[in-house]
């Protein structure tokens, strides 16, 4: 009996209690994941507006948009300090991110932009949804600050291969350095450490046992 129970406590640590999570700190959000790729739109002319979508990029992510009027940010235009890609005309479209294959982790740097890059002077709050075969498993909503924007990152529970991304106000969504993965370096929750710990004490005493 004892012997069974340790194998079911080592299972279940094994296996892990791993939830959804957020992240505003790009360190933080890459130190949880397994990479799989980061897209960083360099390979786009800079400063192109009018690029008919969808835009495949060569780490395998397809960009879109409702009206696949898409435009490559150049330096500085939304404050984002390299190369990015957001939505053109019209600004109540969103941002359409095909990742090409199932992932569990997705973070993005995120800008603001209402016109020639123009700032609000005060956060704005995008909405991210995911989807796995069209079907909607998460939604997270995150803060992008003016003047500099903001990183949002998500390890989800499940696996989702697209990736929508809109602003609550109507603006020219703009993201850059789109990296995805999975979430296997994650700490499991203490739950699940506390069930490792109970079958390392079993095996402790099943080892006293066998001596006594």
């Amino acid at each position: 009996m004892l012997k069974r129970f340790v194998l079911a406590s080592l299972m279940v640590m094994s296996v892990g209690q791993v939830q959804a999570d957020s992240y505003t700190d790009r360190t933080a959000f890459e130190s949880a994941i397994s990479l799989g790729y980061k897209e960083t739109f360099q390979s786009m002319t800079p400063g192109t507006y009018g690029i008919t979508g969808p835009v495949a990029l060569p780490s395998g992510l397809v960009v879109s948009s409702p009206t696949n009027d898409l435009f490559a940010v150049g330096v500085g235009q939304s404050s984002n300090p390299t190369q990015a890609i957001g939505s053109n005309y019209p600004p109540a479209d969103y941002l359409t991110f095909a990742l090409g294959g199932d992932y569990r982790a997705f973070g993005g740097d995120f800008f603001q932009n209402f016109g020639g890059g123009a700032q609000t002077g005060s956060p704005v709050t995008y909405l991210l949804s995911f989807f796995d075969d069209g079907n909607l498993v998460a939604t997270l909503s995150g803060l992008v600050a003016p003047n500099g924007g903001s990183f949002i990152g998500y390890v989800g529970a499940g696996a989702f291969d697209t990736v929508q991304v809109f602003s609550q106000r109507d603006s020219f969504e703009v993201a850059d350095n789109i990296t995805v993965g999975n979430g296997d370096n994650r700490i499991p929750e203490p739950g699940t450490m506390a069930l490792a710990a109970l079958g390392v004490a079993a095996l402790v005493m099943r080892r006293r046992n066998s001596r006594a």
